[in-house]
């Protein structure tokens, strides 16, 4: 039978939160194909880091906003519209969703007549 310690650090080891910087952002391949999409023939290794930084902040703004917001609902959980009402907030608004609440249908349909 095994000990209660080889049990207990096999869960630890399951458990651990993955950390690791390539976490947030987008690869560099991705973050090329990009860059020559709007133009750029080479990108500079300095653009990397600048590009990871503002990456960086611009999830985290979205994603204080966006708990705020889940919060405000007492929940514990975000939901998209979280992330949409908090870019919204931001001035970035988010097109192309294509689920629409019943409520919104009905309106829409009412509003046609």
């Amino acid at each position: 039978m095994p000990s209660k310690t080889s049990i207990n650090s096999s869960s630890k080891k399951r458990h651990q939160k993955a950390t690791s910087k390539k976490a947030v952002g987008m690869s560099e391949p991705a973050f090329r194909r990009v860059a020559r999409a709007g133009g750029i023939r080479q990108v500079p290794a300095s653009m990397y880091e600048a590009k990871n930084k503002v990456l960086d902040h611009f999830f985290r703004i979205t994603l204080e906003g966006a708990i705020t917001f889940a919060a405000n609902d007492r929940r514990k959980t975000v939901h998209v519209r979280d992330i949409k009402n908090a870019m919204a907030m931001r001035g970035r608004n988010v097109y192309g969703d294509v689920r629409v609440s019943k409520r919104t249908a009905k309106k829409t349909k009412n509003s046609e007549k």
